[in-house]
């Protein structure tokens, strides 16, 4: 479901309303609906890889997905990964004095 507060056509800036089509000036939303679906597509996949231990993998895919769509619950994926993967280097720093 795409925040209608949040997205807003790029040519008259009406907010979407849950079409392909701008209601107000007509123009084409398939290109920005797309690149959406694919951000919520890598969040998810991240969420996937974190779960099965894969952080780097998982770090890359939620990057891509912030740099897609900035949201608010990639920003804190992405931060979750990276605080994991910045505490396991400095354990096996530490376990290798």
């Amino acid at each position: 479901m795409v925040d209608t507060e949040r997205y807003r056509c790029p040519v008259c800036k009406a907010s979407f309303r849950g079409a392909n089509l701008c209601p107000r000036c007509g123009a084409t939303l398939d290109p920005i609906l797309r690149i959406i679906a694919e951000a919520s597509a890598l969040r998810a996949k991240a969420a996937q890889l974190v779960q099965s231990g894969h952080f780097e993998e998982a770090r890359q895919a939620a990057a891509r997905a912030q740099r897609y769509d900035a949201t608010e619950t990639g920003k804190n994926l992405l931060l979750l990964i990276q605080w994991y993967l910045k505490n396991t280097a400095m354990d096996s720093q530490t376990t290798e004095i």
